[in-house]
C-alpha cells in the first residue's frame, strides 16, 4: 500500500558512510515504496548523488556533510528535513538493512492499536534477522539486573521493550516532540539505547513488532570463538561503547538497576575484545583510552577529541 494513501505522512532517513554500491541500492530500493520521503544523509567525503538518482529513477534527497558528523547528528538532519515536509512517522535505517514490504503499514497500525490515553508509544520497529551472525535477533527487556531476551513468536505480536535498534524502528513525531531528537554528542554507539531510555524516563512506551521480519547486517564480519559466531567491531567502535557507557551512568533519568546492565554489558565486551581477537592490543587501547574520556566527559568524535587534547597540551 501507498504511503501517500493514508492520512498521515512517513519519512525515511538512511544514513551512509561509503557504502557498497549494491547493498545500498537494495536498501533504497527497499525503503521507497514505504515512506513518501526518503532522505539519505551522507557522512562520507564521497558525494552520493549520483548513485541515489540511479534508484529507480524516483527522487531521493540526498544531505551531504561532506564529512563525517556521527549517526546521531546524521539521524538529526534526516528529521529536520522530514518535519519540514509534514511527516508524523520517521523510518530510520542503517546503509546496509532490507524493508519487507509493507513493514511500514504494519509498523503504523501496530502504533495505532497500542495507543491511547494512557499509553504513549514513541517508537515500534521489527524484529530482524542478523546476517552477519546467520541468526534471528531477540528483542530486549531490562530485567532487575540483566537482560531478558524474548525470541519473536508471530502468537505474540506486541512485546513490550526497553531497547529497540536505531535499523527498522518508526518513531512518532509525538515522541520527538516531547522527548527530543537524538544526543549528537554520543557520535554512534549507545545513541539508539539513550533515546529509548530517554523516552521510558519520559512515560513513553516502545514495542518490538514479532509478525514483521527485516534482515539487517549487525557489526563487522564475526570472530568465531569456540565454533560460535560473535558479533565484531572495530577497535574505534568499542571506543564509543567505553565511552558512551560511562556518559550513562551519570544521566539522572536511568534507573540504577540499567545502569549496572549497561556497565556490565560493556565490562564483557572490554574483556572479551582485549583477549580474543588478533588485535586485541588495539581493541585494549582504545577501550582504555575510552574510559578516560568517558570519566572525563569528553564528547564527539574521537579523532577530533585527540587534536583537541594534543592543542591544549601543548598551550600548558
Amino acid at each position: 500500500m501507498k504511503l501517500s494513501q493514508m492520512s498521515s505522512l512517513v519519512g525515511g532517513v538512511v544514513v551512509a558512510y561509503y557504502p557498497d554500491a549494491k547493498v545500498f541500492s537494495d536498501t533504497l530500493n527497499s525503503a521507497l515504496n514505504e515512506v513518501d520521503y526518503l532522505v539519505v544523509v551522507n557522512n562520507s567525503r564521497e558525494p552520493l548523488h549520483e548513485l541515489c538518482a540511479e534508484v529507480n529513477g524516483l527522487q531521493i534527497t540526498v544531505i551531504e556533510n561532506k564529512d563525517n558528523v556521527g549517526i546521531a547528528k546524521a539521524l538529526n538532519l534526516g528529521i529536520e528535513y522530514l518535519i519540514a515536509k509534514n511527516c508524523e512517522y520517521f523510518l530510520l535505517l542503517d546503509q546496509d538493512s532490507k524493508v519487507p514490504k509493507s513493514m511500514v503499514s504494519e509498523l503504523i497500525k501496530a502504533v495505532n492499536h497500542l495507543s491511547d490515553s494512557t499509553n504513549q508509544i514513541a517508537a515500534v520497529g521489527p524484529s530482524y534477522f542478523n546476517s552477519r551472525l546467520d541468526k534471528n535477533a531477540p528483542f530486549i527487556q531490562f530485567d532487575n539486573f540483566s537482560i531478558k531476551k524474548i525470541n519473536p513468536d508471530p502468537m505474540v505480536p506486541y512485546v513490550p521493550v526497553d531497547f529497540l535498534i536505531t535499523s527498522g524502528s518508526l518513531i512518532t513525531l509525538s515522541a520527538i516532540k516531547n522527548i527530543g531528537v537524538m544526543e549528537d554528542g554520543l557520535f554512534i554507539d549507545y545513541v539508539d539505547t539513550e533515546w529509548c531510555l530517554r523516552a521510558v524516563a519520559k512515560g513513553y512506551k516502545l514495542y518490538g513488532l514479532s509478525t514483521v521480519k527485516m534482515e539487517h547486517s549487525l557489526g563487522d564480519d564475526p570472530v568465531v570463538f569456540f565454533n560460535k559466531k560473535m558479533p565484531m567491531h572495530s577497535p574505534l567502535r568499542h571506543y564509543y561503547i567505553a565511552r558512551n557507557a560511562l556518559h550513562l551512568m551519570k544521566r539522572s533519568y536511568i534507573p540504577v538497576n540499567k545502569k549496572i546492565i549497561i556497565l556490565i554489558s560493556m565490562l564483557k565486551t572490554f574483556f572479551f575484545y582485549s583477549l580474543v581477537p588478533s588485535n586485541r592490543f588495539s581493541h585494549l587501547k582504545m577501550m582504555c583510552s575510552g574510559f578516560y574520556d568517558g570519566v572525563s566527559n569528553n564528547y564527539g568524535r574521537y579523532d577530533k577529541l585527540v587534536k583537541l587534547k594534543n592543542n591544549l597540551s601543548h598551550e600548558v
